[in-house]
């Protein structure tokens, strides 16, 4: 069994991080001969007052601020150090810790815009690059399809990343709490003043570090609680995703599937309605020219049935669909290539050039036929036969001989 002559098919899927609670309690008693000492009283507990979420975010900016701060005025001091710098390895490294530290400034201004807005600034403000070649055009072409698959699972993606930062920055203070340490027993032990200096400037080195880590761990903190706290049950995530789609993608997807289907069978029937008035093909036998015609009208009928979907998909700026679309088809005529002979050989029967033709007789099953018209279905009459008529579809008929 072949494949058949055209093939029509469209294609169309979160570890709460818990807070350590330390709670401790100390209490002694004292034994003694002498009458007891009346207990005393244990102080009031102070209530814990739940932040809001703008005071939450006013703590955050205050953080980054006094992080800013600190970048600022380092800033001005390295600034002032390469100004009296002698050699040019003296100028190269306070350049690129200037460099560095403008970086570090940078980001935390953008951390300080973010938080006070409540935004994504990256995405916000995201620009792409200019196409220059083949490649970059075509990642141009397929970006909105993966972009469409990676909203998909955004937020997943978020709160995992969110998760990772609060994991690098709590190591990190980790990290620098232990250099500190190990640097204070350095000092402790140190006598030389080469050496007390050069550790006392990594003593603030590491301590601004540790701050650094703090803030940052902060508003690493809020946003994943902010972004848990927006987060979607993966039944209500699933149902808008659904939603979404038969809103947009599904209604664009439905119609030029309908677009294909009216127009592909409509251009059929009216060839068929042309053909019982065409005086070529009441003809016993059909010419050539009446046979290419015939096959000609076959693919520009499919043609105009593909041409219509690319049509409704452009028009409804759906570029997932178009490009899922035009890449589905440029698979089905890489895959073709497979089917070409085949094609190809029935071609030639519609044109009545093959292995069998039209008023030329055949076995099928064992009993003899006639070929009375040969088409995309192939008709056969035998009138020795109650009921001798039979409708073959092509393919069937490229075996037979």
């Amino acid at each position: 069994m072949h494949s058949r002559l055209t093939a029509h098919r469209l294609l169309p899927a979160l570890v709460v991080g818990a807070l350590a609670w330390w709670l401790s309690c100390a209490h002694s008693v004292a034994q003694q001969a002498a009458p007891p000492v009346p207990a005393v009283e244990p102080p009031a507990t102070v209530p814990v007052v739940e932040l809001t979420a703008e005071e939450k975010s006013l703590a955050a900016i205050r953080s980054l601020l006094t992080s800013l701060g600190s970048a600022e005025t380092e800033l001005t001091q390295l600034r002032r150090s390469l100004s009296k710098a002698v050699t040019q390895a003296e100028r190269d490294q306070i350049a690129a810790e200037i460099e560095a530290k403008g970086t570090q400034r940078d980001q935390l201004r953008h951390d300080i815009e973010s938080v006070a807005t409540g935004i994504d600034l990256d995405q916000f403000s995201g620009t792409g690059s200019t196409p220059n070649d083949l490649a970059t055009e075509f990642e141009d072409f397929i970006r909105p399809i993966i972009g469409e698959l990676k909203s998909l699972t955004s937020k997943p993606r978020e709160i995992e990343a969110l998760r990772g930062n609060v994991a690098k920055y709590q190591r990190q203070i980790e990290q620098a709490k232990s250099a500190i340490d190990h640097l204070n027993d350095l000092l402790a032990a140190a006598a030389e003043p080469v050496v007390t200096t050069q550790l006392r400037d990594l003593h603030k080195e590491w301590t601004d570090k540790l701050t650094t880590a703090e803030n940052d761990l902060g508003v690493a903190e809020f946003k994943l609680e902010e972004a848990e706290k927006n987060r979607s049950s993966v039944f209500a995530s699933a149902r808008e995703a659904v939603a979404g789609f038969f809103r947009t993608r599904g209604r664009n997807f439905l119609t030029a599937g309908l677009a294909f289907v009216a127009v592909w069978f409509s251009l059929r029937l009216l060839y068929r309605k042309l053909l019982t008035y065409s005086p070529f093909h009441r003809r016993r036998e059909r010419s050539f020219y009446v046979r290419l015609v015939d096959v000609a009208y076959q693919v520009f009928a499919l043609a105009a049935g593909i041409f219509a979907v690319l049509v409704v998909l452009y028009s409804a700026s759906d570029w997932v669909l178009l490009g899922l679309t035009l890449l589905f088809l440029a698979g089905l005529v890489w895959a073709s290539k497979q089917a070409l002979p085949l094609f190809f050989e029935q071609a030639k029967m519609m044109l009545n050039l093959g292995s069998v033709r039209e008023g030329e007789r055949l076995l099928f099953n064992g009993v003899p036929w006639e070929v009375k018209r040969i088409n995309v279905y192939t008709d056969l009459d035998n009138p020795a036969l109650t009921g001798g008529k039979l409708r073959l579809p092509i393919r069937d008929l490229v075996p037979l001989h």
